[in-house]
């Protein structure tokens, strides 16, 4: 670690061995222990004024029927993608395997089984013919969408890769890991780009901006950061969450980027200044996910509360809460069975796909 950078307090050098998901189900219920003193030294100066608090408004509908339900797997589902045309979704899941599945009927198509361990994250390639894996087996695969053959095998993490994205142009892959750096690299041959590693704990969120310029990440530090996708400079620090930050997306004019915490909160900002624009608090946990629509007009966060929530970026009003993941019980880890692990807006914007603990994807529709 460069002199320039952060020092890790004593609370997070204990602590920076639990990975993303561990630290989500072992934190949820928790009171929050420990400084975050040492997060100093990588952040650009800016003023840290009183932004806007927004108290959801209660006028927002509600719905719990899902227009299909998915239940090819027997673990946690962690990440669901769609593809590009709308017509299938993969889900990763504890299972080690990723699903291929039909959005409209749900029916399986075909199984990915190259990993040896849990599946974190998968993503689709914006032309559709290829989809990236990263698992707990420290790899990054990619493989073909259509035929599940494995292209190429990214081995630069000696750690969990808990999070994947494409460039636009689909030539590099971005991945996210408990090793605390995010590495960027080529599909076609796997050569290492260039690896940023301004972290304090593992990243867990990964997102690269649509118009290609810039990557938006999230870390176990309580911090989300945002810099150039070529070199990794002009690194914007975020630093206004109180917990581990789960979940970043980017608006669709690339100018804001969204991100979720285990403090219960989703936080707009700008992405070249770092100047927070308006902090969401619909939730009652934990928000673990959280997925901007293509038109800019919606957010979607998914929480461990068991509830996904579509609110309004500019005003934080909420549209709708849906409840299909709600069930009563447990894991075994004190994890409420319906927690909402990952939420994804189709392309089209007509529908959303979110997992859960419950080992089920949901498809459904917002009205």
């Amino acid at each position: 670690m460069g002199e320039d950078e952060p020092q890790p307090s004593q609370s997070l050098q204990l602590s920076s061995q639990l990975s993303r998901r561990a630290a989500v189900r072992r934190l949820a219920g928790l009171a929050l222990v420990g400084s975050v003193a040492g997060l100093t030294g990588c952040a650009l100066p800016w003023q840290q004024n009183a932004t806007p608090q927004v108290t959801p408004t209660l006028s927002g509908g509600t719905l719990s029927k899902p227009l299909l339900v998915y239940r090819g797997h027997s673990g946690v589902v962690n990440e669901v993608t769609w593809s590009p045309d709308n017509t299938k979704v993969a889900s990763a899941s504890d299972d080690k395997t990723v699903q291929i599945w039909d959005a409209t009927t749900g029916n399986h198509l075909y199984t990915y089984t190259g990993h040896k361990a849990r599946v974190w994250c998968v993503a689709w390639s914006p032309d559709g013919t290829k989809i990236v894996s990263g698992s707990s087996d420290t790899t990054a695969q990619v493989w073909d969408s259509s035929t599940g053959k494995l292209l190429l095998t990214y081995k630069g993490h000696p750690r969990d890769v808990n999070d994947v994205t494409w460039s636009p142009d689909n030539a590099h892959i971005a991945s996210g890991s408990d090793d605390r750096t995010v590495q960027v690299w080529e599909v076609a041959t796997g050569h290492l780009v260039f690896s940023h590693s301004h972290y304090l704990r593992y990243v867990a969120t990964v997102a690269w901006s649509p118009d290609g310029a810039r990557i938006a990440s999230g870390s176990g530090d309580y911090s989300a950061q945002a810099w150039d996708a070529l070199t990794g400079n002009n690194l914007i620090y975020y630093r206004n969450h109180s917990r581990e930050v789960y979940g970043v997306a980017w608006s669709p004019d690339s100018h804001r980027v969204v991100s979720c915490s285990g403090d219960g909160t989703a936080q707009i900002w700008n992405g070249s200044s770092g100047q927070t624009l308006l902090t969401y608090s619909g939730h009652t946990d934990m928000v673990n996910a959280v997925s901007w629509s293509n038109d800019g007009k919606l957010i979607a966060t998914g929480s461990q509360d068991q509830k996904v929530q579509l609110w309004d970026p500019s005003t934080g009003k909420r549209a709708l809460t849906y409840k299909g993941h709600m069930a009563s019980g447990q894991t075994n880890t004190g994890t409420p069975i319906g927690s909402v692990r990952a939420v994804r807006w189709s392309p089209n914007g007509q529908q959303i796909a979110s997992a859960s603990y419950d080992t089920t994807v949901q498809v459904w529709k917002p009205v």
